[in-house]
């Protein structure tokens, strides 16, 4: 993808998305959705995009920097952060907002389902945890569909239960074990998704 003509429909997309953007956090999500419908299309995409939103970081257009920086979250590395703060001491409230919010949906995307899964801790690391698994079963089935035939006995991305019975008793089994004088802590119920995700 190295033609001047892609290179400036890469820059187009980033500057319709930006006419549309939605204030983080939904715009991180509507952004994570369409930047999967754009990769679905044309695999690769996204690490062109992460480049051309790292030129763009020195726009002066709000609506093409507030794309900019969504589409770093949603394309970012490990290290892009960095590439944000420092935008910060220059940028207005609405864009030190994005900022920020861009940079704690970078990392969240850059972490493993485990390293959620011990963090849980409060209804927001819950909340950050189960969009991750719900993250992870859609890859997994996507994976299933293209080749059912080596996704026979077991899921991928190590799921192991891919029905909802299954998945709920196998879960089960770290409430039913718990302390029954309180409801379930929010690290309880995790532990719940996760169990039924990898246990047999």
């Amino acid at each position: 993808m190295s033609t001047s003509f892609e290179k400036a429909r890469l820059e187009r997309l980033l500057e319709r998305y930006g006419r549309y953007a939605e204030p983080a956090p939904d715009g991180l999500a509507l952004y994570d959705t369409w930047m999967e419908g754009e990769e679905e299309a044309c695999p690769g995409i996204s690490r062109h995009i992460r480049e051309h939103a790292l030129r763009a970081l020195d726009s002066q257009d709000p609506q093409l920097l507030r794309s900019a920086i969504q589409a770093l979250a949603c394309t970012g590395e490990s290290g892009d952060e960095a590439l944000l703060e420092v935008l910060k001491p220059r940028a207005s409230e609405v864009i030190v907002a994005e900022i920020e919010a861009g940079i704690e949906h970078l990392r969240f995307r850059l972490q493993s389902l485990e390293a959620l899964l011990d963090e849980v801790m409060d209804r927001k690391s819950f909340l950050r945890f189960a969009r991750a698994l719900a993250k992870d079963r859609e890859r997994a089935q996507k994976l299933e569909a293209e080749d059912p035939e080596n996704y026979r006995y077991d899921g991928a991305l190590g799921w192991r239960h891919a029905d909802i019975a299954t998945f709920l008793h196998t879960g089960l089994a770290v409430l039913e074990g718990g302390d029954e004088r309180g409801p379930p802590s929010w690290a309880e119920v995790a532990w719940f998704l996760y169990r039924g995700k990898v246990y047999q």
